[in-house]
């Protein structure tokens, strides 16, 4: 099965910035949904395959970057802090 990548930014609660997050969306029958968060000392894209597996099974499968683990905010917001 087929899917497709959507990508989010959304404001962080602190108004500190902003907090990225990525959902893949199966193509056809949606069987369920998916939300993993990693722990402090790990981060998402090393699960990278097993969302791609969810998707591909027909699992819409979320996920968001933690603060201070990659990504998060504008590059110019990242070098100010």
């Amino acid at each position: 099965m087929n899917f497709s990548r959507e990508e989010m930014v959304f404001p962080a609660s602190d108004g500190c910035g902003q907090v990225y997050g990525e959902m893949l969306i199966p193509q056809g029958g949606l069987r369920g949904i998916f939300q993993i968060a990693h722990g402090m000392c790990d981060y998402v894209s090393r699960y990278q395959e097993l969302f791609e597996t969810l998707a591909a099974a027909g699992y819409v499968s979320l996920r968001r970057r933690l603060f201070g683990t990659w990504v998060y905010g504008s590059r110019s917001e990242r070098l100010r802090a």
